[in-house]
């Protein structure tokens, strides 16, 4: 009997951490095929799992781009999902920071992405 409960709980404790990680959608160095991206990112909002973008190789990124970021964040902002930035290169940074939406990129940055966003704000 305790060895039907024990395996229950494990089952159980597997789903629920598998529910509360973290999608990781990485994005393409030039990431200039925004249909695609807004696929991409439709998909992975769909899942109803946080997610959490990797950007970190972006060299290039269009007002396009931007704007379908700001799509997918607002979606999964409405399905109460959250949507974090685990890694934004300087390309991205500067992109939104050009645009006027550096506090937006702010909130979606990780604490220690943070100060790359302060550092990009003032040059």
């Amino acid at each position: 009997m305790r060895t039907q409960t024990a395996k229950r709980r494990n089952r159980t404790a597997r789903k629920t951490s598998k529910a509360t990680r973290a999608l990781r959608v990485i994005l393409a160095a030039d990431e200039t095929d925004v249909i695609a991206l807004k696929r991409r990112l439709e998909a992975a909002v769909a899942k109803d799992r946080h997610l959490a973008i990797d950007a970190g190789a972006v060299a290039a990124l269009t007002t396009a781009g931007v704007q379908v970021l700001l799509a997918a964040a607002a979606s999964a902002e409405a399905r109460h999902v959250q949507f974090r930035l685990a890694a934004g290169g300087p390309a991205m940074i500067d992109a939104f920071g050009e645009l006027g939406l550096a506090d937006t990129i702010a909130s979606w940055l990780e604490p220690a992405e943070n100060s790359r966003v302060d550092d990009a704000a003032e040059a």
